[in-house]
């Protein structure tokens, strides 16, 4: 399905674009990268994953 204003954004911006959902969505063709399936699994493969609780910039880390 589509949600509006949501969906019409994806074409005004100039940035690199991707979708990450449990299905193809119907503005498909507007996004320069397209990853179906669940995104707990996907986007770990995605990015690098920190472990926020060992970056020197998180909360825990300082008062730890």
């Amino acid at each position: 399905g589509v949600v509006e204003p949501a969906a019409s954004f994806v074409g005004q911006t100039k940035a690199r674009t991707f979708y990450v959902g449990p299905e193809e969505p119907l503005n498909l063709t507007s996004f320069d990268e397209t990853f179906t399936g669940k995104a707990g699994e996907l986007l770990p493969t995605l990015f690098d994953v920190v472990d926020l609780r060992r970056s020197p910039r998180s909360q825990a880390y300082r008062r730890a």
